[in-house]
Formats: structure tokens, C-alpha cells, sequence
């Protein structure tokens, strides 16, 4: 003997909607490049260190060339080594932090970089690096 299961219509098509519309909205969604990750970290540090770039740099990524995990070091004059770094994680903010950053002041790489010379951004330095046989 076969059990048959009833199954109202109307809720087999919400939840085929609600299936598809999900999809759909993860299919859109994309990861922020480092630029705009750079004006979201502005929002979360003092004036004295809005838009002073001094490293965008990003953890390997697993499964994809585009990596989901970034960290913003901005050049802070108030803070004890001058940077002030904020960690994003698919485009949210974890953490910000005053990072231990020793040899940065005596090498010169705590100072902000010029805004301008800044043209390339990591969506379009991935599209250039993924024919690269490395």
C-alpha cells in the first residue's frame, strides 16, 4: 500500500518562488571590489584617517579567484604605529583594529598612497591575471 501526501498547489508555488527569487538574488550578488571596500572602511574610523590608503590587501580564496576576505589599512596620525585596519568578510565589517606594524615606519610603508595612481581595481586586476598560466 502506497501513502500519498497531499500537498496544498499555492504552497508548492510560493515556495518555488521563493526558490527561484533566491537564486536569483545570489546569481546578482558579487563580492565588492577593494575600492569600494576602501569607502565602506571610511565609514568605520575617525576623520584624521578617511581615504589615507595605505594597504588593501586580501586572504587567499577558496574555490574562486575572487577572494571574500579584505583588509583596509588606513594611515591614522593618532594611532601608536599609525594605521588604523579594517577586516571585511563578504563585503561586511568584522573587526577594526590599530595592527602591530614595526617595520612599516622605518621602510616608509606607513604612509598613504596617492589616490590618483590608484587605477586599477581588483575586479579588473583579476580579469587581467586569470589568462596568466601562473
Amino acid at each position: 500500500m502506497v501513502k500519498t501526501c497531499f500537498i496544498p498547489r499555492s504552497l508548492v508555488i510560493l515556495s518555488g518562488c521563493l526558490l527561484v527569487g533566491g537564486l536569483s538574488g545570489i546569481a546578482r550578488s558579487t563580492e565588492p571590489t577593494a575600492f569600494e571596500l576602501l569607502k565602506e572602511a571610511n565609514r568605520y574610523v575617525g576623520e584624521q584617517a578617511k581615504d589615507k590608503v595605505v594597504q588593501i590587501r586580501s586572504e587567499k580564496s577558496v574555490g574562486s579567484l575572487t577572494p571574500n576576505v579584505w583588509y583596509v589599512v588606513l594611515y591614522d596620525p593618532t594611532a601608536t604605529l599609525k594605521a588604523q585596519e579594517v577586516k571585511f568578510g563578504s563585503g561586511k565589517m568584522l573587526s577594526v583594529k590599530r595592527p602591530m606594524r614595526l617595520l612599516e615606519p622605518v621602510t616608509g610603508g606607513d604612509l598613504p598612497l596617492n589616490r590618483d595612481q590608484l587605477k586599477v581595481d581588483s575586479d579588473k586586476a583579476i580579469s587581467i591575471a586569470r589568462p596568466s598560466p601562473f
